[in-house]
């Protein structure tokens, strides 16, 4: 049973960190997509402007979610940490079809970059870990 929630909390960590280091990176193949950048608009239309702030950004919703992510290994459940996770991917997938959606840029599954693609890897992590041995007392 240890060794079932070392695997936990080590894919837990590695999942939170892989949403933290994406919300920093580039997320689309044009210049400004960082996520800290991008106004938290981005997750229902392509018609955002300007910058945001790192509270008021779509980044910040990832960073929460891995911090949810951690929080997450103090129930025994696991049952934070995969909503967590699922969360993130549902946000991936959001921010995907908003960058395929902007009007005149011909974008597609290539233009994501790799700051998108490690908030994926991290939400799946995340979501595996929450299903991995509960902590006993």
């Amino acid at each position: 049973m240890g060794g079932t929630f070392a695997a936990r909390v080590l894919l837990t960590v590695l999942g939170a960190a892989s949403m933290v280091v994406g919300a920093f990176l580039r997320w689309a193949s044009f210049e400004g997509s960082e996520g800290v950048d991008a106004p938290i608009g981005v997750f229902w239309t392509p018609n955002v402007q300007g910058d945001a702030d790192l509270i008021a950004s779509a980044g910040a919703v990832f960073i929460l979610l891995a911090v949810l992510a951690v929080v997450g290994l103090a129930l025994r459940t696991g049952v934070l940490t995969r909503v967590a996770g699922a969360l993130a991917m549902v946000g991936f997938v959001l921010v995907v079809i908003t960058i395929y959606r902007i009007e005149g840029a011909n974008l597609g599954i290539g233009d994501v970059r790799e700051g998108l693609w490690l908030i994926l890897a991290g939400g799946i992590l995340a979501l595996i870990s929450g299903f991995l041995g509960t902590r006993t007392v």
